[in-house]
């Protein structure tokens, strides 16, 4: 076998020189695709894979066209001074979706140094003193309005010095027949000293009835402010409006003071300009309550939020609500059922709710004297029950008509309607003071008396209401009320058709497809079986005769032609059917049997009131969202990574929260609420409002209040994400103490706290001063609970928010603590 000689090839040189150049070129595109992955380690790659890197590289043709404009570009971002975030967003290789945000971020950091190079000391506030000096402005502002009695007073003084200098021989004639003990007559000596009394004495403060006994005629007073307006009739007004130049009638119109004729407030709507306060002091619901205000208020009411879900307001239906139409009543009222079933209701309040006060309402006075001795004779042979009743409780339980409930708030309402059916199962549509003028006031009055849920008791329902015979406001709002409770959506009041066509049929909600059951109610019971007398007396009558003749025989008996005019049916049966039907109806047909109540039947015949029904009416108009920026979304966002609960623009009116935070320790409840700079707080032109009275509001409905400043979030937006965790931290400890030390035994052994005091945490000690140590001990300790000093101490600085202790933090906490134990 034969061997061949090695020798070189014959072209090594030239392969030589097509590595160097390959090598070199190789070099040149590693430069040039750095940070790239088909630039990564060109010299080592085999030879196919290089080559197909290649391929793709001259493929590639497009990028070539732009390469000059793109060159240029780059050229006119050095020169303007973006070569560094060019070279950035390189570097971190930003995807493209993202550089729109990256360049904003930077435009916004350049004018941030900007202004903190002009204004040297804006950059000296992070987050924490601008809430510093915001909490200094509230507290001062607080203070300011605390003494401005005490400059009134010293004004007034002044004032009278001033007077009794100008009238001296006046002044000591005045003085001296004041100090007489016959002198009985302020009328008599107010005239007669008219001159000194009225400046020495600025400021009146009287019931209107008593304006005329104790003034004497004449213009006296350049302001007279008329208070509870809404209750008070005009004529009692008169004699008030006259000795002043200019009256201010101050009144919620959602009043009821059982009078049918108009009040002051309604008279002065008519004929002077009036400002709105559409602002709720009971947190934002969408019960009872909201219905109320949608249907007798005008614009849309504005309430802070809850920060807990508010219990639903129910209603339960009472079976079997019959009852004797008694001589010179116009309706059935008091029926057994319903009395036996509120005091059902009311007896379960007081042994599984003690720590929750309870009313019941009515909208009559004798339906709330019958409830009152029903329950009381009830109570009194239930001995466990009798802490609950004591008449010394500091909301003690009570009964009481429409008229008399304006004053009243409970945690919890029972509204017993009241009105059922005749014997044989006949509704007269008469409602009492539902039924007049003020019935709309009347209905809204008992269902806002309620901090928490209200109960309606009543033995009629919606389809035992005939929409076209009910002609007053109250009688048709209460039907849209048993219609919404029984799960009907809650639709605009409509106007009456007789107004705009001259029709009588009202324009009516269809009643709903489907009814929510109460939680009380069972399935409802079989209806009584009729007598023979009944029977044969309906073979001789229809339902409709039979109605209709009972309200005649009614009206002639009140022997008043405007309650003859005033029925709302027309009665054509003979007057001897008349009269032996009316005593017929008078038997009682009250059955002594347990009664089961019961929602009404979903297929309920609710007879014309379909058929009244037009198209839906337009939807109501929304509260008005805010709009999160993206600073704020951006804080959401690192919240929520934090493992917090999280919910932007949170509320039910326009009074919203920008950002509410709740814990996962406490599942249902939100506990902070965070507010921002933002366009709603530049567009509130108070400072007041603000700084002090959004805040107090927030806290008074329970939450904890934070401010986010934007220069802060956005010089340091994970140190203001961790300040506000502080702060919910602190919030959820709080929440968490006050519900530890809350073991209700009855309502006559609960000791309220104090109320809070308005003291922010989380500030460094010199922040606060002795009086508010002082203030948070004795806060901590109205709670009668027994505690040890350093216990004590703790929860000190736990409501203050130190985390760490130090040698002056615990002898301002010691002193506070000692000042207390002196006082006491």
């Amino acid at each position: 076998r034969g061997l061949s000689r090695p020798r070189l090839p014959e072209d090594l040189d030239a392969v030589r020189r097509a590595a160097a150049r390959s090598e070199k070129v190789l070099d040149e595109l590693s430069v040039l695709l750095d940070g790239t992955e088909i630039g990564t380690d060109l010299a080592r790659t085999d030879l196919d894979a290089l080559e197909q890197r290649i391929e793709s590289l001259a493929a590639d043709r497009a990028d070539l066209e732009t390469l000059p404009r793109r060159t240029e570009l780059l050229r006119r971002f050095a020169f303007d001074g973006l070569g560094d975030l060019v070279e950035d967003l390189r570097t971190r290789r930003v995807p493209i979706e993202q550089v729109g945000a990256e360049l904003e971020l930077s435009w916004w950091r350049s004018v941030l140094e900007l202004i903190a190079g002009a204004e040297p000391t804006i950059s000296q506030y992070d987050g924490t003193s601008l809430s510093q000096v915001a909490e200094r402005f509230r507290r001062l502002d607080a203070e300011y309005l605390v003494h401005a009695a005490a400059r009134v007073h010293a004004a007034a003084d002044e004032t009278r010095v001033e007077t009794m200098k100008a009238y001296p021989d006046t002044s000591r004639a005045a003085i001296a027949e004041l100090a007489r003990s016959s002198t009985v007559s302020i009328r008599d000596l107010a005239a007669k000293y008219e001159d000194i009394l009225f400046a020495a004495r600025p400021a009146w403060l009287a019931s209107p009835y008593l304006v005329p006994q104790v003034i004497p005629r004449g213009r006296h007073f350049d302001v007279v402010i008329v208070a509870d307006g809404g209750r008070l009739p005009t004529a009692a007004a008169l004699p008030s409006i006259v000795r002043g130049e200019q009256t201010v009638v101050v009144g919620d119109p959602l009043e009821y003071g059982g009078d049918s004729a108009p009040s002051l407030l309604d008279d002065m709507l008519q004929i002077a300009p009036h400002v709105e306060i559409l602002r709720d002091p009971h947190p934002a619901t969408e019960g009872l309550r909201g219905f109320a205000q949608r249907r007798a208020l005008v614009g849309e009411v504005v309430a802070v939020p809850s920060p807990i879900a508010p219990e639903q307001d129910r209603l339960i239906t009472v079976e079997n609500g019959r009852g004797p139409v008694t001589e010179g009543m116009e309706y059935v009222e008091s029926t057994e059922s319903e009395l036996r079933r509120v005091t059902d209701l009311v007896i379960e309040h007081a042994r599984s709710r003690p720590d929750r006060s309870l009313a019941v309402l009515t909208f009559t006075e004798d339906h709330a004297r019958r409830l009152m001795e029903r329950i009381m004779n009830t109570v009194s042979v239930i001995p466990a029950l009798r802490d609950y009743f004591d008449p010394a409780a500091k909301e003690v339980f009570t009964v009481l008509p429409a008229e008399q409930a304006t004053a009243v708030l409970r945690d919890d309402i029972i509204v017993s309607v009241g009105f059922g059916m005749t014997p044989h199962g006949r509704l007269l549509h008469r409602f009492g003071p539902l039924s007049e003028a003020g019935g709309r006031k009347a209905l809204a009055t008992v269902v806002t008396r309620a901090r928490g849920r209200t109960t309606v008791v009543s033995s009629i329902g919606v389809q035992d209401l005939d929409h076209t015979r009910l002609r007053s406001d109250g009688a048709r709002d209460l039907r849209a009320m048993l219609w919404v409770l029984q799960g009907g959506p809650d639709t605009p009041v409509v106007p009456h058709v007789a107004a705009l066509t001259g029709s009588d049929e009202e324009i009516a909600p269809p009643a709903p497809e489907a009814a929510r059951f109460a939680p009380a109610a069972h399935e409802a019971a079989a209806p009584l079986a009729p007598s023979e007398e009944e029977t044969a007396a309906e073979a001789e009558l229809s339902d409709d005769d039979v109605d209709a003749a009972i309200e005649a025989v009614l009206a002639r008996k009140s022997g008043s032609p405007q309650s003859a005019a005033a029925a709302e049916t027309d009665a054509s049966a003979d007057p001897a059917d008349d009269v032996a039907q009316h005593q017929h109806g008078l038997d009682d047909r009250a059955q002594d049997g347990p009664v089961q109540d019961g929602a009404p039947e979903a297929d309920a015949d609710t007879g014309d009131d379909t058929e009244g029904a037009t198209e839906p009416a337009p939807a109501p108009r929304a509260p008005r969202e805010l709009e999160t920026d993206a600073l704020v979304q951006d804080l959401a966002d690192r919240l929520f990574r934090l493992g917090l609960v999280v919910q932007r623009d949170f509320g039910l009116s326009s009074d919203r929260i920008e950002l509410a935070l709740g814990h996962p320790e406490m599942p249902g409840r939100l506990l902070l609420a965070v507010d921002t700079d933002g366009a709603h707080y530049v567009d509130t032109p108070s400072q007041r409002e603000r700084d002090r009275l959004r805040a107090e509001r927030l806290e008074a409905a329970g939450w904890a209040t934070e401010r986010v400043w934007s220069w802060a979030l956005f010089i340091d937006p994970d140190g203001e994400a961790e300040r506000i965790r502080r702060a919910l931290d602190r919030a959820l400890r709080l929440v968490q103490a006050e519900e530890s030390s809350d073991s209700p035994t009855g309502v006559g052994t609960i000791r309220h706290r104090l109320p809070r005091p308005q003291i922010p945490a989380g500030h460094p000690l010199s922040f606060y001063s002795s009086d508010d140590f002082d203030a948070v001990v004795e806060y901590i300790c109205s709670d009668g609970r027994a505690r040890l000093e350093e216990h004590l101490a703790t929860e000190v600085r736990s409501f203050l928010g130190f985390e760490q202790r130090s040698v002056l933090l615990d002898v301002s906490v010691s002193s506070a603590i000692r000042r207390y134990q002196e006082r006491q």
